[in-house]
C-alpha cells in the first residue's frame, strides 16, 4: 500500500511536467563516476518553466553496479528547482521525491530523494551539453543511507 501511495504522489508531481510549452526542455544523461564505486548512470528528464526562475522536472533512468553489497536499479523522480541563465550558461538547482526500484547497501529503502546541481552550455536555440552532479538519499527515513554521488555529462534539447 505504501508503494501505491508513493507511485501515485510521484505521478501527480510529474503530470505538470509533460504538457506542452515553449520552454520544455529535453535531456539525456550519462554518469561514470560514482564516490563509492565503479557505478554506471544514465537517465532523462523533461523540464518545463513554473514561474520566472522556478522550474518543475522529472527524471528516470538506471544505474548499472556489480560491486560488494551494491545492486543495479532504476529510479524515477519529480523535482522543483531554480535555473538561473546567463547568455550562453545555465545553473540549475534542483530537489524532489522519488523512488528506486532496488535497495542495496548504499540505499535502503525504495523512496528516496534527489538533489541535483547542473552546470550546461548552450546556444541559442537552447540545444546544450554540460555537466551534472545529482545526490540519492532516504533522509534518514531509512538505513542504510549512504547515498549515491553521481557526476555525469548530460545534452539538453528543446521541444
Amino acid at each position: 500500500m505504501k508503494s501505491l501511495g508513493l507511485f501515485l504522489l510521484v505521478v501527480l508531481f510529474l503530470t505538470p511536467t509533460f504538457t506542452r510549452s515553449d520552454e520544455m526542455l529535453f535531456d539525456v544523461g550519462l554518469g561514470a563516476l560514482d564516490t563509492s564505486s565503479s557505478m554506471k548512470f544514465f537517465s532523462f528528464g523533461i523540464q518545463e518553466d513554473l514561474w520566472d526562475c522556478l522550474k518543475m522536472r522529472g527524471n528516470g533512468g538506471g544505474w548499472i553496479d556489480n560491486s560488494a553489497g551494491a545492486s543495479s536499479s532504476g529510479f524515477f523522480s519529480g523535482q522543483l528547482g531554480f535555473e538561473v541563465d546567463s547568455g550562453g550558461f545555465t545553473g540549475d538547482a534542483f530537489f524532489g521525491p522519488g523512488s528506486i526500484t532496488q535497495t542495496d547497501a548504499l540505499l535502503g529503502g525504495y523512496f528516496q530523494f534527489e538533489s541535483s546541481l547542473e552546470l550546461t552550455f548552450h546556444d541559442i536555440n537552447r540545444n546544450g551539453m554540460g555537466v551534472f552532479f545529482r545526490h540519492f538519499s532516504s533522509a534518514g527515513f531509512s538505513t542504510p543511507n549512504e547515498g549515491r554521488d553521481v557526476l555525469g555529462l548530460q545534452l539538453v534539447f528543446p521541444f
